[in-house]
């Protein structure tokens, strides 16, 4: 009796070697639903990531700016003359944000469209975009920015022009 279940044993093990097309679509179906399930998830954990150095890229722009006033006893201004064609508050704490090489270059005697200064203010700063950020526009614009500068999406205020 042994013999025979042994044989009918071995029997069914040799018909069960391989999965049958129905169990392989059903575990196909089963890791596509987990699949859509956990992509939503990651994606807001990735925008979370996003946001959360959106937040650390406004605190380091906060801390070299208070650099700059514990150095010079003042805030660096928002534009030099009005024109926006100058040094602005981005540059000027260049140094205080670990970018000393860039900010070595820039000559404030020329302006943006000098060819030297335009190595530097046409860089494209990390710190200085929000990861999170979608242009609307190509950025930097010709027809916007004659002077080709990098895109940037945080502000320094520059003061009141109203009279």
């Amino acid at each position: 009796m042994s013999l025979f279940l042994k044989g009918l044993f071995m029997k069914c093990l040799r018909n069960r070697l391989a999965f049958t097309l129905v169990e392989l679509l059903v575990v196909i179906a089963i890791i596509g639903i987990l699949v859509a399930l956990l992509l939503p998830a990651v994606q807001s954990a990735r925008e979370a990531a996003r946001r959360m150095q959106c937040v650390n890229n406004l605190k380091q722009i906060a801390l070299a700016t208070h650099n700059y006033h514990d150095s010079l006893n003042r805030l660096p201004p928002g534009d030099d003359n009005g024109t926006f064609a100058g040094m602005s508050a981005f540059v000027r704490i260049m140094p205080f944000m670990e970018l000393g090489n860039s900010f070595v270059l820039y000559d404030p005697a020329k302006g943006n469209s000098d060819p030297l200064n335009k190595q530097v203010v046409s860089q494209k700063i990390p710190g200085y975009l929000c990861p999170s950020c979608a242009f609307a526009r190509e950025v930097p614009d010709p027809v916007c920015d004659a002077n080709n500068r990098a895109p940037g999406t945080y502000a320094f205020c520059s003061g009141n022009a109203d009279p």
